[in-house]
């Protein structure tokens, strides 16, 4: 599978995992503890979880029952906000894991999404490659 034919967020995927690795990596050498690197890991792989869960779950409603998109949708926002919230409680009862690097994690998804959006877009604009959607 060639990069060229995946989809927007099937990329964000793809950039999602060096993204994570460098700034784990860059947390670590600045602060020196690896209890941050954990706290960020946790709000990462908790945002990637999320993501992939919802992505794959409205893949399967669009193509096969598209009549309750609007609710499956609904639903599994509900469900990543709750599950969103429950890490960031505990990375906030937590001594050891800073909440900032954890929300920081949380939003590791979006800060790789939508420079992938803007880039593809801004391809697409100029004649480039137009599969874009999901």
């Amino acid at each position: 599978m060639k990069i060229k034919n995946l989809n927007m967020i099937e990329k964000t995927f793809l950039y999602l995992w060096p993204f994570i690795i460098l700034f784990g990596l860059g947390t670590y050498l600045i602060g020196g503890n690896f209890d941050l690197v954990v706290g960020f890991l946790l709000g990462a792989f908790t945002s990637m979880l999320m993501n992939s869960v919802h992505y794959r779950i409205l893949k399967s409603a669009f193509l096969n029952h598209k009549e309750v998109v609007k609710s499956i949708s609904i639903l599994l926002y509900l469900v990543k906000f709750v599950m969103y919230g429950i890490v960031l409680y505990f990375a906030i009862t937590s001594d050891k894991w800073n909440e900032i690097l954890t929300f920081v994690g949380l939003l590791s998804y979006r800060l790789v999404l939508f420079p992938i959006v803007f880039i593809t877009l801004r391809k697409d604009k100029n004649g480039g490659d137009a599969n874009v959607g999901l």
